[in-house]
């Protein structure tokens, strides 16, 4: 991420607090030949591990028209969004539930346990743990991004490195040169660069993704339930043979 792209946009009281504390904290400072670019990794992943709403200038980011359904454009860019939230629409609704629930009672069932034995679970066992959870089936991810004010729906037009229940909530990527139709982002691996990072309160972040995740299932299931007795019922009657 270069200078400009790290500066431009971010509120100015904010880049001056992180830039303090960067060289009172850690003795690193900006216009020091041998310091310099130390001191930018440091801003830059401070910027990478913060939230756009905390830190972004309103009306820096994406245009406000960008998201309209009549929209059909180009999003040149380059611009920085975050993750907040993803979801499978490839799969039945009542398929990608039941693996949320196998994996809430893997996750229950070894919490339960530790607790059972006196033992603390630290966040080194909870990542061995996530790697263990049933995977969620993989056809064709919808993502929602912000600039830290709005929000875009996004969908893969070619299988991007992300995965339900493994990609970081609040992970920071960058687009450049996506097209926009209808209002929605249409993204592959040439027109956005992951950039890493989290939004600060992991926790926080990722309990409201879990929570939207499952109003989505529950959603979706109704209306799968209704297809299918709409299918059911407009089917042609059959009428038995009678010997």
């Amino acid at each position: 991420m270069s200078l400009k792209l790290i500066l431009f946009g971010y509120m100015q009281e904010w880049i001056e607090e992180t830039c303090q504390f960067i060289e009172e904290e850690k003795f690193i400072f900006p216009f020091n030949s041998e310091t310099e670019e130390r001191f930018l990794n440091e801003l830059e992943f401070a910027i990478l591990h913060a939230r756009l709403e905390d830190v972004m200038k309103k009306g820096t980011g994406l245009r406000a028209e960008i998201t309209l359904p009549s929209m059909h454009t180009t999003l040149k860019g380059p611009v920085i969004l975050e993750l907040v939230h993803m979801t499978e629409v490839g799969v039945s609704a009542f398929a990608l539930e039941k693996t949320r629930i196998d994996r809430d009672k893997v996750m229950h069932s070894h919490l339960y346990k530790a607790g059972q034995r006196g033992l603390e679970v630290g966040l080194v066992e909870l990542m061995e743990l996530d790697s263990k959870l049933p995977k969620y089936p993989r056809k064709s991810l919808k993502y929602w991004f912000t600039d830290g004010e709005m929000e875009i729906q996004a969908m893969e037009y070619k299988a991007l490195p992300f995965t339900l229940g493994k990609a970081p909530i609040g992970i920071k990527v960058r687009f450049e040169n996506v097209p926009i139709i209808g209002g929605v982002a249409y993204l592959e691996p040439d027109n956005i660069e992951v950039l890493g990072g989290n939004a600060g309160n992991v926790d926080e972040v990722k309990q409201k993704h879990l929570a939207r995740l499952r109003f989505e299932f529950v959603t979706r299931m109704r209306g799968e339930l209704y297809e299918a007795k709409v299918r059911t019922l407009s089917r042609p009657h059959t009428a038995l043979a009678i010997y």
